[in-house]
């Protein structure tokens, strides 16, 4: 009920309300003062108020409903909807998953910058922190460039981001400039708690490798000594039906191998 309450307050929903209100009021106050110069009865002035009272909570149903169904379809299930561990773990794990629908909304700099500082957070070899990423937000002198790295397959739904990342890391460390054979490792830590922060918050996260490396690395001018790890589409949830028919049926937490396909205790064991 919060999140939905506070849906309703970044719709502005509440102002739309107080703005009607002010607007009654003022078309109120006028009428009591142009009736006695046109020599109407007071009479006059009780059927405009009426209706005023009567159509308030009509369009504020009218409203909110919107806001509801909109709310309803563009919210996100949860991965422990459909999904089950095989082991005790903590729910948010379960609940992360990749959708691909977004409303094509702009998200603010302030939840942005959340889901970096989620990122900086994350384990780092000798804390050096090689992981780097460069993006681009809609409506900006960035966003094609950006965009036009994507395989068409992607393009189709990450039309509708709000925001594209790029996930780089260097290859040696700063401190003496000596191979760092973590970087990615390190990177993909980063990754993970950005893409967990952008789930938290409500918003979809989605990684890619269906991207142009090359062109990435020359168009974004990403120097020699960093690695081109992966690309990201972050937005605000949008109704599966905006997806092609194709992607609509994969629109849903996928699942994951058993763990003895990829634990193993001593030697490495080949599945086969």
């Amino acid at each position: 009920m919060s999140g939905f309450l506070e849906e309703l307050q970044r719709r502005k929903v509440y102002r739309v309300a107080a703005a009607y209100i002010i607007a009654a009021g003022f078309i109120i106050q006028i009428g009591s003062a142009v009736l006695p110069a046109w020599e109407l009865p007071n009479w006059t002035l009780r059927p405009v108020i009426v209706l005023l009272l009567a159509d308030f909570p009509v369009a504020s149903r009218v409203l909110i409903s919107e806001q509801i169904i909109d709310y309803r379809v563009a919210t996100m299930i949860k991965g422990s909807e459909v999904r089950k561990a095989d082991h005790d773990i903590e729910p948010f794990l379960l609940d992360r998953w990749s959708p691909r629908a977004m409303s094509g909304e702009e998200i603010s700099h302030e939840e942005l910058m959340r889901l970096f500082e989620a990122a900086r957070w994350a384990p780092s070899s000798f804390n050096a922190q090689q992981w780097h990423a460069l993006y681009a937000r809609r409506g900006t002198e960035h966003w094609q460039p950006f965009f036009d790295l994507l395989v068409d397959a992607n393009k189709v739904w990450a039309k509708n981001a709000a925001v594209l990342v790029v996930f780089i890391s260097r290859k040696n460390f700063d401190h003496n400039d000596e191979p760092s054979v973590t970087h990615s490792y390190d990177c993909g830590a980063a990754w993970e708690n950005f893409a967990l922060q952008g789930f938290q918050q409500g918003l979809v996260v989605h990684g890619m490798q269906g991207f142009d490396y090359d062109r990435a690395r020359k168009e974004l001018r990403i120097p020699d000594d960093f690695q081109v790890e992966a690309m990201a589409a972050v937005g605000r949830p949008g109704p599966k039906e905006l997806l092609p028919e194709k992607l609509q049926a994969r629109e849903t937490p996928n699942d994951r191998r058993k763990l003895s396909e990829s634990v193993f205790e001593g030697p490495f064991t080949s599945k086969s």
